[in-house]
């Protein structure tokens, strides 16, 4: 039965819709039983039969529109089906709308409307608030209560915050009543038509076609209803605003009134508890020293016990004083903060709110707006370090816990034994009532040790809260920047071009309705007696000798100043280089530099003294006096931009000039200069056409849009295209500087295609297309009206353009002073190659100092233009929320490990790397160069200062990762236990290299001699051996500890001077003088052999074949021994043949004797 009734109502329905039937029929209910009955469902007749429909009509209707919806196919490919879905959901849509309109007109008509007396309370209490007495101030403040008058403060002062945010929404919404109204009424009658239009067609028409009219007709008059229903509201709205905003007035007023009250009550309450603290800390500190001389003046035993006591116990307490105080202090400060951070929290939510309901046009962009600009002065104010005194105080008293506990665990052991022997110094009859003394000042000395260990705990949990609160609200401005960058950058604060912005134009400068237009300022003639008045001014004695100064004596004064510059700036014909020579900066004085940035000065200096002097001068302001405002505003600011537009112009020709400091200082080509010059005029004329007209008209009396606007616009796409000149492959400027960068790395070794400067200006091409396209960006957006976003982009964009040039230029001149620096260095280089025998040449050395430089440099470019762009924050913000691990700090509370935290221990080694492998060149630079220390010195030097920065580094890196060094630090105790005896002897060497270093008995360039088998010069000391290169240049590692506890000869430890010995023989019967006279002359003939200590001859003996003399000669330096002895040996040998002198060699005469011969022939014959 249930279905058969189903089925005939939905025939029904469907016959009513398709136009046969005028309205729905009333369902007859089919009996189920004798006492179930069923209920008609809703239809659209309800809607138009009911003058009001309530929301649960609404809501019914809803859910039969959804479920016949529902009953469609899902998947249709006939047109009707589709069709019919469509309108189904925008009914839907309508309905859902029409349900919000009403319960929100409910809620209005609800509202209570008797505001006159609401009105009258709200005047009653604000004169209660008026005369209510001042409050007093606390005879016995506490911290407790001092917490309740904060809260009852922040509550008073989170009302007024609330009724100020409700207020702004009410005029807001004010503001956008009558655009909505009107919007509205456009709706209605647009609905009207609809309804008409539909219903009329749905008359004539038959079929499908028929159905869907219909349901596109009832769509109409649904939305005619709530048309009419949104027009009521917002009179409903308006009405109850109107009403409620000259109450919130009154509501506000009587909340300032109790938060000023309450801020008096705070300010007084607060000044108590410092005085009372303050009180408690002088009076312990009182305590304290008449404990300190009660000690001091003790003489038995037990009277200095209990005086030591006591004077802990009064320490105690100034030290609990001075904590009460800290703690009063911070948690001010913790309470400050989260007011703050409520109020940005309730900024953020009520902007989000705001857009919700008004969007972004109108007073809510300006709202928008001025919340992003004083967004970026909170945030200017949260990088600077807040209650930098508070958080030093906290951090300094984080190892009193450790002395808490120590003291605490350590009391009744200490106590025990002391008073154990001072009660054997004492009677029998007295050690029970000093037993209870002692006893009582330990039991006052634990609690109190107790109550500060608290005391300490909650000030940490205090500190981490204020820290954490901090934190906190950086996070919310960042959110709010995000949020507010997001949509005020697509406001369109003004109308795109068209028609009405070319009215508005004539209007301004031609409409006789404007005072300020350009018809009534043409009006604005100086008049006869206008002029009469002025001359009237001028013949007073002031205004007549100010005049005189200026316009007669001042002019002849800057004319001869201008030819002293001129003469000083411009080089003597002796002076000037040829002119195919080039120039560098070395050879332009600097008298000559600063003279020709003075020359153009005084032209442009006299016009911005004539608009001082008409502003600041009593008597020169009388002159301008008879002038109308308007004019004496233009006059104003043209003389100034005139001379300022002179002032550059000037420089230009200076600078960018045939000759100027650009070609003769920075050796820029004559191309380069003239397109930099050309470039720089047609901005300078874009800057006197154009931009004057937006500084001068956008502001009073003028207060124009659509002028000052054009002349932005003109002067932006003048820069845009002067920017492109300057920056297009083709300009002169790109070329150069690819030019440049190739000569550079060919001078410097480099490969040209791997130098990272030339891969940069070989992409140029693509680097300026992107700028192109991004200067076309900005001036569509400002030209279409969006010009928030246009003005953030294009200050952004010059500010990374600028800073990036900047830094160009800035790297340049470091490199260019550092090969300067290197060229005019006073010692030779003394830096070691990596893997070579010899030392870095000067060229070697300023092109590894520039490579650093030039990466120090990319890096912090990035890191700025990642900052302006806010870009380092938002990735800054993301990876600080992934969590890699979790620690437990030294006060065992739990710390929080993320990515950022990971990646800033990676950065801290992988500068520390850098800094070491380029630490030889940085000395070499800043202070081997310039300091006399011998090559073992240096090399000590750099090592120790190697092994200490990678100690730092490595203690800083674990920092990052919030890592306790004490617990690292016994952790490798531990293993250094495990696997010492394993590496005894790398520990050993360790050891002994640090000795080398730090003793140095050995040095790098030493030669020495270990256990008379090893004979070589030191080249290197590292950690484990020193590197020996011996006479085959072979290289041996020592180990270090062998230089220590063997025997080692050092050739150089005191001084270099080396003695040879070649030995000689002559024959007997030689000149012996002559020969000592011929050594010595070949000795010191010799290069290399040292005058003092003199050579010297020595006749040693009388040898089996020879004479032997000994030549002794000393040498600078070890190095060259066998050199010199060998052109020793070659000399001698030369000259002993040419003066006759024999060198004999030894030799042997063989004598067979007689009678052994005639012995043996005797013996053979028998």
């Amino acid at each position: 039965m249930h279905g058969l009734m189903y089925l005939l109502l939905v025939v029904g329905l469907a016959l009513w819709t398709s136009g046969e039937l005028v309205a729905a029929p009333r369902a007859t209910p089919v009996p189920v039983s004798t006492n179930v009955t069923a209920t008609p469902p809703l239809t659209l007749a309800n809607l138009w039969d009911s003058p009001t429909p309530t929301p649960t009509l609404l809501h019914a209707l809803v859910e039969n529109v959804t479920a016949e919806l529902n009953g469609l196919p899902k998947e249709s490919k006939d047109e009707g089906v589709e069709q019919q879905r469509a309108l189904l959901q925008k009914r839907v849509s309508l309905l859902q709308e029409y349900v919000e309109t009403m319960e929100r007109l409910q809620t209005l008509r609800a509202v209570n409307t008797d505001w006159k007396s609401q009105e009258e309370a709200l005047k009653k209490t604000l004169e209660q608030s008026n005369q209510q007495q001042a409050p007093k101030a606390p005879d016995k403040p506490t911290p407790e209560s001092f917490k309740q008058v904060q809260d009852a403060l922040e509550k008073a002062t989170q009302a007024v915050d609330s009724l100020t945010a409700q207020a702004k929404e009410l005029q807001l919404l004010l503001g956008q009543m009558p655009e909505k109204t009107l919007s509205a009424k456009g709706r209605l009658k647009q609905a009207q038509d609809n309804y008409q239009q539909f219903r009329d067609l749905s008359a004539k028409a038959e079929g499908k076609k028929r159905r869907s009219l219909t349901l596109q007709a009832e769509n109409a008059h649904i939305e005619l209803l709530l048309t009419q229903n949104i027009l009521a509201r917002w009179e409903a709205e308006q009405s109850v605003a109107v009403a409620t905003l000259t109450l919130h007035d009154k509501q506000l007023e009587v909340a300032q009134n109790s938060r000023q009250y309450q801020q008096k009550v705070f300010a007084l309450y607060q000044e108590a508890l410092n005085n009372q603290q303050a009180a408690a800390v002088s009076s312990s500190q009182e305590v304290l020293r008449r404990k300190e001389l009660a000690a001091q003046q003790a003489n038995s035993p037990e009277q200095k016990f209990l005086a030591s006591w006591e004077l802990s116990i009064a320490r105690l307490q100034k030290e609990r004083a001075d904590l009460n105080k800290l703690q009063t202090d911070v948690v001010s400060a913790a309470s400050e903060q989260e007011h703050l951070l409520q109020n940005e929290k309730g900024d953020l939510k009520s902007l989000e709110s705001l857009t919700q309901q008004f969007g972004t046009q109108g007073l809510a962009a300006d709202i928008l707006k001025e919340n992003y600009k004083r967004l970026n002065r909170r945030r200017w104010d949260l990088r600077e370090p807040l209650y930098p005194e508070i958080f030093v105080q906290l951090h300094d008293l984080q190892p009193r816990l450790f002395v808490m506990d120590s003291a605490l665990a350590e009391l009744n052991s200490s106590w025990s034994s002391t008073l154990a022997e001072v009660l054997n110094q004492l009677p029998e009859r007295q050690r029970e009532s000093f037993t209870q003394q002692a006893t009582q000042l330990r039991n006052t000395y634990r609690q109190l040790l107790s109550e500060e260990k608290r005391l300490l705990f909650d000030l940490q949990a205090e500190g981490q809260r204020l820290q954490l609160l901090t934190l906190e609200r950086s996070n919310t401005l960042h959110r709010t920047e995000t949020f507010l960058l997001s949509r005020i950058f697509w406001i369109q604060d003004a109308p795109p071009p068209s028609t009405v912005l070319l009215q508005q134009l004539w209007e301004e400068l031609f409409s006789s309705k404007r005072n300020s237009g350009l018809s009534n300022l043409l009006r604005y003639t100086v008049t006869a007696e206008q002029w009469q008045a002025a001359w009237s001014a001028l013949q007073e004695p002031w205004p007549l000798l100010t005049c005189v100064l200026l316009f007669l004596i001042l002019p002849p004064l800057l004319w001869q100043s201008r030819r002293a510059l001129h003469a000083a700036a411009t080089l003597p014909p002796a002076a000037q280089p040829p002119a195919t020579a080039t120039t560098s900066p070395a050879t332009v004085p600097l008298r000559t530099v600063l003279a020709t940035l003075l020359l153009p000065l005084p032209g442009p200096a006299w016009l911005a003294l004539l608009v001082l002097a008409g502003q600041l001068l009593p008597w020169s302001a009388a002159l301008m006096q008879p002038l109308p405002p308007v004019l004496r505003l233009l006059l104003s600011e043209s003389v100034l931009i005139i001379a300022l537009f002179w002032l550059l112009w000037a420089a230009n020709r200076l600078l960018l000039a045939p000759g100027g400091l650009a070609e003769r200082v920075l050796r820029l080509p004559l191309e380069v200069t003239q397109s930099l010059a050309a470039s720089v005029r047609l901005a300078l004329w874009a800057y006197l056409l154009f931009l004057p007209v937006w500084v001068i008209f956008r502001g009073p009396p003028f207060h124009f849009e659509v002028l000052p606007r054009l002349g932005y616009t003109l002067f932006e796409c003048t820069m845009a295209w002067v920017i492109y000149r300057l920056i297009h492959p083709n300009a002169p400027l790109p070329r150069h500087a690819l030019a440049h960068s190739q000569s550079t790395a060919l001078s410097s070794g480099q490969n040209v295609r791997r130098s990272l400067t030339a891969r940069f200006t070989r992409h140029w091409w693509l680097v300026s297309r992107l700028l192109s396209l991004f200067m076309v960006v900005v001036v569509l957006l400002d030209i279409f009206g969006y010009r928030f976003g246009a003005t953030w982009l294009a200050y952004n964009g010059i500010r990374s353009i600028l800073t990036f040039f900047l830094l160009i230029g800035l790297y340049r001149l470091l490199a260019s002073t550092i090969e300067t620096l290197i060229r005019r260095r006073r010692r030779a280089p003394t830096v070691l190659a990596p893997g070579a025998r010899g030392t870095l040449s000067r060229t070697q050395i300023a092109r590894q100092i520039n490579d650093s430089l030039r990466m120090v440099f990319i890096l912090g470019g990035l890191l700025l233009m990642g900052n302006y762009w806010g870009v380092h924050e938002q990735i800054f913000q993301a990876l600080k929320g992934l969590i890699i691990f979790s620690t437990t700090g030294s006060d065992g509370q739990l710390i929080l490990v993320s990515l950022v935290d990971l990646l800033r221990f990676t950065f801290t080694l992988l500068v520390v790397g850098w800094i070491v492998k380029h630490l030889p060149r940085i000395y070499e630079l800043l202070l081997f160069s310039w300091l006399f220390l011998d090559a073992g010195s240096r090399y000590a030097v750099l090592t120790i200062s190697r092994y200490l920065i990678f100690i730092i580094g490595l203690l800083s890196a674990l920092n990052e990762l919030h890592l306790d060094v004490a617990k690292v630090g016994w952790l490798v105790a531990a293993i250094s236990v495990g696997i010492g005896f394993g590496l005894q002897e790398i520990v050993a060497n360790f050891v002994s290299g640090i000795i080398l270093l730090l003793e140095r008995p050995v040095r790098v360039g030493d030669m020495i001699t270990i256990g008379n088998t090893i004979t070589g010069r030191i080249t290197r000391i590292n950690i484990r051996a020193t590197t020996v290169m011996n006479t085959d240049y072979q290289e041996q590692l020592i180990p270090n500890r062998d230089l220590i506890t063997k025997e080692v000869t050092n050739w150089t430890l005191a001084n270099t001077t080396l003695r040879i010995v070649v030995k000689i023989g002559v024959a007997y019967g030689s000149d012996i003088e002559k020969v000592k006279r011929l050594l010595l002359e070949l000795a010191r003939q010799q290069q290399g052999v040292l005058a003092e200590p003199a050579p010297d001859v020595l006749f040693m003996q009388h040898g089996a074949s020879s004479m032997d003399f000994e030549l002794w000669a000393f040498l600078p330096d070890p190095g060259i021994r066998w050199v010199v002895r060998d052109r020793l040996n070659c000399a001698i040998n030369r000259a002993f043949a040419e003066h006759g002198i024999e060198i004999p060699f030894p030799q042997q005469d063989v004598r067979i004797r007689r009678e052994a011969v005639s012995v043996s022939k005797s013996v053979s014959q028998e």
